[in-house]
């Protein structure tokens, strides 16, 4: 089956997080300075999941926290270069999971989820589909 964005527009429901992704070149070491990469980009299990609909053509709004800090600007900015529509819920801060690779590609995430202010009810209109995320359903912040 082709997916096409004549399919219609997905409405994903779910958090668009920051990522810091940490590579340290040695083991972490308890009061130490440890050389690493850091790689910053944008992810959350709702963006995530706009962005690979976006990529098989789909048309895609995402109804997301965001504050309008430095983290929020760059994810703007990812949202607009992967064609996805954004609908920003005002948050006090924009969501960031710091991710810890270790040397075997094991993942360690330190998640600080945005909060949102309000809660606006999502337009529904002109949606083929709706996505919402596991943490915006079950996620005790509220969200």
């Amino acid at each position: 089956m082709s997916s096409t964005a004549s399919a219609g527009e997905v409405l994903v429901i779910g958090d668009l997080l920051l990522d810091v992704m940490v590579r340290p070149s040695a083991p972490i070491r308890t009061d130490a300075d440890v050389p690493a990469a850091v790689t910053l980009l944008a992810g959350g299990q709702g963006g995530n999941v706009a962005v690979w609909l976006g990529r098989r053509g789909r048309a895609v709004r995402l109804l997301a926290p965001l504050a309008d800090d430095a983290a929020g600007a760059i994810l703007r900015a990812a949202c607009i270069a992967e064609r996805i529509t954004l609908t920003a819920i005002p948050a006090q801060r924009t969501g960031t999971v710091v991710i810890l690779v270790d040397g075997t590609g094991s993942r360690t995430m330190l998640s600080d989820r945005a909060t949102p202010v309000g809660r606006p009810e999502p337009h529904l209109q002109g949606a083929a589909a709706i996505v919402c995320s596991g943490y915006a359903l079950l996620d005790p912040s509220g969200f």
